[in-house]
């Protein structure tokens, strides 16, 4: 059977309190079972104070386009941590190329708008000094 096409841009990670990883699907990122998600990336250190006993915040939590860099390899992706009793579960969404394309769009808008402001700037210039 052919795997769909969001197979190879997801990955799901369970990790307990304690942010030690219990199981992954490696889809993305090599992780080993046992390794600290909290020393992966700075992005996840603060999953510390949502993991927390004290916590008191929803069950699911989303984070929208997060930038990362691991093992030398950049994503960007939407992240969602969900409380399952008493362990977590971390889902990685890489978006990258949606959000480089995104991005590139953006940049190619704003340089538009800036010729034309450019452009109408210049005009005014031109009729004060007429």
């Amino acid at each position: 059977m052919e795997k769909n096409s969001f197979s190879n841009k997801i990955q799901l990670i369970q990790i307990n309190k304690f942010g030690e990883i219990l199981r992954t699907d490696n889809v993305l990122i090599e992780l080993k079972i046992g390794e600290n998600i909290f020393l992966l990336h700075p992005f996840f250190e603060c999953l510390k104070d949502i993991v927390n006993d004290d916590f008191n915040g929803p069950k699911n939590i989303a984070f929208p386009c997060i930038a990362m860099e691991i093992n030398e390899e950049k994503f960007i992706c939407d992240i969602t941590i969900k409380n399952e009793r008493d362990l977590f579960v971390i889902l990685l969404f890489n978006f990258s190329k949606h959000y480089q394309e995104v991005h590139k769009e953006t940049q190619e808008k704003n340089r538009a708008m800036l010729k034309e402001q450019s452009y109408n700037f210049e005009n005014r210039m031109k009729k004060k000094k007429d």
